[in-house]
């Protein structure tokens, strides 16, 4: 019985998003999250506010932990995940938008390297 041997190579560097492990998710939200709420921070530090006491400094933190949170859980979160999915996970690729395939037509004199 013969073999057949016209069997593909699998493309192992295309990774489908929904394949990403759910750790890697995970540490890409928490970092994303993490980075809104230093930025949260920051820009409510530059905003005049009342002198507060502890309990209202506490409160402000804790609702700007929160803000964070729903900022990166929504919708992918600002961007930040892709970014660092890029960097801790081989092989990951962005599918959401479309690469420019370039010209379709490029002229023979191009490729060889001559002057036109």
């Amino acid at each position: 019985m013969p073999i057949n041997v016209k069997a593909r190579p699998l493309n192992i560097k295309k990774k489908i998003p929904n394949a990403i492990p759910q750790v890697y998710k995970n540490i890409a939200q928490g970092m994303e999250r993490q980075f809104l709420q230093y930025m949260l921070e920051k820009m409510k530090d530059t905003a005049k506010t009342k002198n507060q006491d502890t309990a209202g400094k506490y409160y402000q933190s804790l609702m700007t932990s929160e803000h964070a949170k729903i900022m990166a859980s929504k919708n992918g979160g600002v961007g930040i995940q892709k970014l660092i999915l890029k960097q801790i996970y081989p092989g990951y690729q962005d599918t959401t938008r479309k690469l420019n395939p370039g010209p379709k037509n490029i002229p023979k004199a191009y490729i060889e390297g001559s002057k036109l």
